[in-house]
């Protein structure tokens, strides 16, 4: 556990000893030398930065946020793919037009499409139903 005290990481290090270091990187380091000097062993070191307390409960905050951003971007981009595969597939909508009506770019309609589908593939198809 590194706790701040003044321009310092404090590291205890359950069992061995207490170190310090002046950044992040050299806490950690301090700590590894620490055991290896301590135990003859090199073994890697876990050290747990204690924050205060609104500062870690603003990173948690933060990170379920980011987490639920992330689950709701992939909902939206599954919206996507399946509005521009029945536009274009079902509806034989060309991916410009599909791109002006979902305001998106059409390289982004081409993205969202599956592999095989769009105008070359509608034109192929169309032709081999006509022969």
């Amino acid at each position: 556990m590194a706790t701040r005290e003044g321009r310092f990481w404090v590291v205890d290090v359950e069992g061995i000893g207490v170190t310090q270091g002046r950044s992040v990187r050299e806490a950690r380091v301090m700590a590894a030398d620490l055991v290896e000097t301590m135990t003859g062993t090199s073994e890697a070191v876990e050290v747990r930065f204690e924050l205060p307390t609104p500062v870690r409960e603003a990173v948690d905050r933060a990170r379920e946020t980011n987490a639920e951003a992330t689950r709701l971007a992939s909902i939206a981009a599954e919206g996507y793919r399946a509005a521009v595969r029945a536009l274009v597939t079902d509806n034989g909508m060309s991916k410009a037009d599909v791109a002006a009506l979902l305001e998106v770019s059409q390289q982004r309609v081409s993205q969202l499409l599956p592999v095989g589908t769009g105008s070359a593939t509608r034109r192929s198809r169309a032709a081999t139903q006509r022969a």
